[in-house]
């Protein structure tokens, strides 16, 4: 189980082949002004919560200002701050992880960020300007056969056996084909 908006959740899956631990990657690094110096590092299409209403925004978009939401340092603190960005640089690492949790969210470093990453286009559904769904919840949606599939079945449909060699779950060959 791992630190999510709503205390603990089991991580069920990996998502879209983000399991390589040696081939260096790109990163966004999200430098905040709280007292602790909290940092953030995540894939440029990575979705992050900003502003006052917790807005998903893929961390490639965040500017220096927006606000992220980080959590007390301790899973009995439940308090969410709203901090400022200072700084954002790109940086290289090796490995990469997704880790699917049933809440699609995950405190990292103590800030909260969606599990998901977006390839493409950010999917939203707005009418006359109002969001009714954004990329997270889209993301959420698309992901919810998966999740039943692994909470209610008794082959454990999400054990290793459903990941290819590089760890991704056989559900990414499913998604492929529907926001092609």
């Amino acid at each position: 189980k791992v630190r999510t908006a709503e205390g603990y959740s089991k991580v069920y899956a990996f998502a879209f082949g983000h399991t390589d631990e040696e081939e260096r990657h790109d990163y966004v690094r999200l430098q905040t002004n709280d007292a602790a110096g909290t940092t953030l590092e995540l894939s440029p299409n990575h979705i992050v919560f900003v502003g006052k209403r917790g807005e998903p925004k893929m961390a490639k978009d965040v500017v220096i200002g927006d606000t992220v939401q980080v959590s007390g340092k301790s899973p009995a603190d439940s308090q969410i701050l709203h901090v400022d960005v200072l700084s954002i640089e790109i940086i290289k690492k090796e490995g990469q992880y997704a880790p699917l949790t049933e809440a699609g969210t995950i405190i990292v470093n103590n800030v909260l960020a969606s599990v998901h990453s977006i390839e493409g286009a950010a999917p939203e559904v707005k009418i006359f300007g109002i969001t009714l769904i954004d990329i997270h919840q889209f993301e959420q949606m698309l992901f919810a056969p998966l999740r039943l599939l692994c909470m209610f079945s008794f082959d454990d449909f999400c054990s290793p056996a459903f990941h290819d060699e590089e760890g991704t779950h056989n559900w990414d060959s499913v998604t492929e084909h529907l926001i092609d």
